[in-house]
């Protein structure tokens, strides 16, 4: 299982990445920019995560994952930003859902909710 320390390494890869060029480039990979927001927001949770519950802790799946975000009291304000996002990256991921730079806006603003939430939790 991967470490609070290993969820922070990801977490700060994905970011990096959504930072690059080509994701500035407007709508032609908006599909995997709200996919990459999405692996963001996983690793920050899984980073809360395993700092709070018994470890090696992992979730196994992103329902499981999600009803430890709804449960767990310290995550519960982010949880609506997070369902959403994760929705629109499956719509993303599945369904060939073209996204707006509007779009991508909202998702950001979304996840830098968790973001800062997140961050600014003891460590």
């Amino acid at each position: 299982m991967p470490s609070v320390d290993e969820h922070q390494e990801k977490y700060l890869h994905n970011k990096k990445l959504l930072s690059s060029d080509v994701f500035s480039k407007g709508e032609e990979f908006a599909d995997w920019h709200v996919t990459i927001l999405f692996y963001e927001a996983v690793h920050l949770i899984e980073r809360e995560l395993a700092k709070q519950l018994p470890l090696p802790f992992h979730s196994k799946d992103h329902t499981v994952r999600i009803g430890w975000v709804t449960r767990t009291t310290a995550l519960n304000s982010i949880c609506k930003a997070y369902v959403t996002i994760y929705i629109q990256s499956r719509r993303a991921r599945y369904d060939c859902v073209k996204f707006t730079k509007q779009d991508i806006i909202n998702l950001e603003k979304q996840f830098t909710m968790i973001e800062d939430h997140l961050n600014q939790m003891p460590a």
